[in-house]
């Protein structure tokens, strides 16, 4: 008979029951998806020459390289020229702080006339600022020249702490400015794509929790998948996943729940016990995984006792 929604029942039941409180919870299990790793547009850096020249030095394919370390080493004429010239304008500003020394005596004297002695000086400040724009050329090259030995050798230092991803050219290549060389990614700038049915994806809203780890939206993808009818999301957490490298994680999202065990749950119904009555109440099951299902929170409390084993027998009697 299904007269009555209440089902008062004796402490003395002749079976076994068992009883639990819901478990209140934050996070609301959606299902195991595929999460895969991909690099961050902004992960890539590309290595171009800054001068022409030859290739000397190479890096390995996939190595690992530190901030600051030399990645490429080229051997260029045109920094030998620039060096050429500094040393040239070197040279001859001493030449005429030489000649200012010895020439000063002679002015004092009146041996030599004034004029001389001021041509001298300005043909040292001529060379004195042709050195140091050759020199300040040079030190934009990587080159700071200690010896009148000739250089032509520049190397190209590694902006990150990265990879080695790709190497364009070969040792020995004559590569031109501008020419690309290589390209090094920073591992640790890694976005997980996640594809996602869509009505779980218009209902993200910030964040993501993969595993235990609480994952940043940072995008999510306007076209649906006409075969799938997912979504792809992008989201940044740190999992230790490589480049490429994919996973299967449990996922949830933030809302407030209850957890209950599946056995609780008959026909779309719980039972829940109020004093010395088990009350049949019917709940909206927003997930499961293998042991539990995610209720709304509406109407439940952490204090309920809620029938978790035996909830068959009370909603078959009801039934009666």
């Amino acid at each position: 008979m299904r007269a009555l929604f209440l089902i008062v029942m004796s402490i003395s039941l002749t079976f076994a029951m068992k009883l639990a409180h819901p478990k209140p919870s934050e996070k609301l299990y959606i299902g195991k998806y595929l999460v895969v790793a991909t690099l961050s547009p902004d992960a890539r850096y590309e290595i171009d020459a800054f001068v022409d020249g030859r290739v000397l030095f190479l890096p390995k394919p996939f190595m690992k390289v530190a901030k600051g370390q030399k990645i490429v080493q080229l051997d260029s004429p045109s920094v030998l020229e620039i060096h050429g010239r500094y040393v040239e304008a070197l040279l001859q500003l001493r030449y005429f702080k030489r000649e200012i020394q010895r020439i000063k005596p002679l002015v004092k004297e009146r041996i030599v006339a004034k004029r001389e002695l001021l041509h001298l000086q300005n043909q040292a400040k001529l060379y004195l600022a042709k050195s140091g724009y050759f020199k300040q050329l040079l030190s934009s090259y990587g080159v700071t020249p200690k010896t009148l030995k000739p250089l032509s050798k520049v190397s190209i230092l590694s902006p990150i702490d990265g990879v080695v991803e790709r190497i364009g050219v070969s040792l020995g290549d004559f590569v031109k400015k501008g020419d690309p060389i290589l390209s090094i990614v920073d591992p640790n700038k890694v976005l997980l794509q996640i594809d996602l049915p869509l009505k779980i994806a218009n209902t993200l809203d910030k964040t993501l929790t993969i595993g235990n780890i609480e994952a940043k939206i940072v995008a999510i993808s306007p076209v649906v998948d006409a075969k799938t009818q997912t979504l792809r999301i992008l989201a940044k957490a740190s999992l230790g996943l490589k480049p490429n490298e994919s996973r299967q994680f449990p996922l949830y999202l933030k809302k407030r729940i209850y957890k209950l065990p599946k056995s609780a749950l008959v026909e779309g119904k719980i039972v829940v016990k109020k004093g010395e009555e088990f009350l049949p109440r019917d709940v909206k099951v927003l997930g499961e995984d293998e042991r539990w299902i995610y209720v709304d929170a509406k109407g439940l409390n952490p204090q309920d006792q809620v029938v978790v084993e035996g909830a068959m027998r009370l909603i078959g009697e009801d039934d009666d």
